[in-house]
């Protein structure tokens, strides 16, 4: 007999997460550990160093491990992926968490700026995605999860034109890897975010938090346990009938009739 709560343990299973040494991705992390699975955290080493991120959560799980990449640069994102399998065994989680944007008028965005975003945003999701893949395929069975906004979905008056482009991306990526590769029993999903205390939305929560807060049906901004736990059910097997859908965590601003931010 199967208990509800077992469904939700990750023991002896493999995870990466992206961008897992700042903000959201340590979170996603600390969740995963927290339920048995063995992490590895990439970064650039930009933001949070990987090794100190590492051996915190290396005291709440398993095992973690810290490895650079910049995901938008092949070669990084292969070695990424052979130092995971040649430490840990396998791959049976991928969190595509890595992303940053750029703010500014559509008219003023240069060609820089956008490939940049891109690079990161849709680029690296595919490289991670197909490397992982590989090695998924292998194994007969995975779990992929894709990050991605409400931008992907709604505008806002403010210049985000690489950011909403790449997000939205990466909605139509899941849905085209899910069917793909569900006859390998690869699961790929994605998880929408609104409103959640982070390097990139700080700006914007510190200065229009009380008007994010009121046009946000649950009239709050996003939390640690929220993103833990929505994490931590589209990576077990308590979704595992679940595929190439887009789980909102935004507090109903998706479902709000009129303007969403």
């Amino acid at each position: 007999m199967t208990y509800v709560l077992d469904l939700f343990k990750l023991d002896g299973k493999v995870a990466i997460v992206t961008g897992g040494a700042a903000g959201i991705g340590i979170w996603m992390a600390k969740a995963l550990a927290e339920v048995g699975a063995k992490v590895v955290i990439s970064g650039r080493g930009r933001h949070g160093n990987l090794d100190e991120v590492a051996k915190e959560i290396s005291e709440i799980g398993p095992e973690c491990i810290g490895i650079k990449c910049d995901v938008g640069e092949e070669d990084q994102v292969i070695n990424l992926i052979k130092k995971t399998v040649d430490h840990f065994g396998k791959i049976d989680i991928l969190v595509n968490n890595a992303g940053i944007t750029w703010g500014a008028p559509s008219e003023e965005m240069t060609l820089a700026d956008w490939n940049k975003v891109l690079k990161t945003n849709m680029t690296g999701t595919f490289l991670m995605s197909r490397e992982v893949g590989k090695q998924m395929i292998s194994q007969k069975g995975g779990n992929i999860i894709n990050l991605t906004s409400l931008w992907a979905f709604r505008g806002a008056e403010w210049g985000a034109i690489g950011y909403a482009s790449s997000k939205a991306g990466v909605v139509g990526f899941t849905r085209q890897l899910a069917i793909e590769w569900a006859k390998y029993k690869i699961r790929v999903n994605g998880l929408a975010l609104s409103w959640f205390p982070s390097a990139m939305s700080k700006f914007f929560i510190q200065n229009f938090g009380r008007a994010i807060k009121k046009a946000t049906p649950l009239k709050r901004i996003g939390t640690e346990n929220d993103i833990k736990a929505a994490i931590v059910f589209l990576a077990s097997e308590a979704s595992s009938y679940i595929t190439g859908q887009i789980l909102c965590v935004d507090g109903g601003v998706l479902a709000k009739m009129g303007m969403a931010m």
